[in-house]
């Protein structure tokens, strides 16, 4: 499989942020529960990691 160059760091970034941005009033409404976004954060960035290792690994 031919892969270009990839801009790991800006599309793991745009990933969680979305991720983030999406979840945001669910935490807020749940008493600005930094945990849970925490948890959401990770979530999502080992989401991306593992596909995009799964890509590569094509």
């Amino acid at each position: 499989m031919n892969v270009g160059k990839v801009n790991f760091n800006t599309e793991l970034r745009t990933g969680v942020l979305a991720t983030l941005q999406d979840q945001l009033p669910a935490h807020r409404a749940d008493g600005e529960n930094l945990q849970g976004l925490l948890a959401t954060w990770n979530q999502s960035a080992k989401g991306f990691a593992a596909s995009t290792l799964a890509t590569l690994a094509r």
